[in-house]
């Protein structure tokens, strides 16, 4: 009754006035998240399911302290972003490679996303989280391939 208090009495079949009781066997919020961190990890960290994935990119912007690299990096924050993904991006400019893609198995994006001194010169690389599958994708189709099921 401690929720139920308020609400006014029933009657028993016997007319007899008794407190309204009620239950309560509800899964809150965080123990789904629990749940899914629980059955979606490996040794590196969670491995988001995409349909409830925090966000749907990890987007590592590798070597940011050279002025061309960040401003790959933003112009491919952008595009995710226009192209109505979710994007988490490691902006760290004190942190390497290893480091931010170690961050980036840790958080369990469904996809990461690398930019960096070699992606000046060509295609950005990305992975899936899930199964380690590398990618080469023009920027041009970097929206349509993240959100399409080749990128996990």
């Amino acid at each position: 009754t401690k929720y139920s208090k308020n609400v006014s009495e029933v009657r028993t079949r016997d007319n007899v006035s008794i407190p309204f009781e009620m239950g309560s066997y509800g899964i809150g919020i965080s123990r789904v998240v629990g749940a899914l961190i629980e059955r979606f990890h490996d040794s590196k960290g969670i491995v988001w399911p995409r349909e409830v994935a925090p966000f749907d990119v990890y987007l590592a912007g590798v070597g940011l302290h050279d002025e061309r690299v960040r401003t790959q990096a933003e112009e491919v924050y952008k595009t995710l972003q226009l192209g109505c993904v979710e994007v988490l991006f490691d902006d760290r400019v004190d942190c390497g490679m290893g480091h931010k893609l170690s961050d980036a198995d840790l958080v369990g994006c469904p996809v990461i996303v690398i930019v960096g001194k070699k992606t000046l010169e060509g295609d950005i690389e990305v992975r899936a989280r899930a199964t380690g599958a590398v990618s080469f994708v023009p920027l041009a189709g970097l929206t349509a391939f993240v959100q399409g099921k080749e990128a996990v």
